[in-house]
């Protein structure tokens, strides 16, 4: 086991161990205190700090074990609730979410890869149309980019660390 060791900056501490040094941030999130390990550059930990401060000016910051528990059918609804009342959604958009939600519901969020976006991607390019006909690239696209901006908003709401589009 190593050491933790106090540093003159507030929220940074030093970890000493058998691989040698690293720093590290401690801040509360939630009511709870989380320590994590940023790497051997104190700069990194400075900015991983200050990284950790805007989310908290932004809201409320889920934990990452919080995080793990959000399926893909939480963000559909939350997405679906704030969309309501826009034009295009109502007309064109939640043609496209419940579409998008049929193939991810059993997901959780962070379960999502860009690989199962491919699969999608492909199951949707091979489902026929009404009439029969394959669907259409551009139909596709459409779907993918309801499926984007809806993992931008879990993003932005702090659902979801990362995009697995980028």
């Amino acid at each position: 086991m190593g050491e933790y060791f106090k540093t003159h900056y507030p929220g940074i501490f030093k970890y000493v161990g058998k691989n040698g040094t690293a720093y590290g941030i401690s801040y509360r999130t939630g009511g709870k205190k989380h320590r994590e390990i940023i790497g051997p550059l104190l700069g990194e930990a400075q900015e991983k700090l200050a990284e950790k401060k805007a989310q908290g000016r932004k809201g409320p910051v889920l934990s990452a074990s919080e995080k793990r528990k959000i399926t893909f059918e939480n963000l559909k609804e939350k997405y679906c609730e704030l969309q309501k009342g826009e034009q295009f959604f109502e007309s064109s958009k939640k043609y496209f979410v419940n579409a998008v939600s049929e193939f991810f519901k059993e997901k959780r969020l962070f379960q999502i890869t860009p690989l199962d976006i491919e699969q999608f991607k492909k199951q949707r390019k091979g489902a026929p149309v009404r009439g029969g006909k394959i669907r259409s690239n551009v139909s596709v696209n459409r779907e993918l980019e309801v499926l984007r901006h809806m993992l931008n908003k879990a993003v932005e709401w702090g659902m979801l660390d990362e995009n697995p589009f980028t």
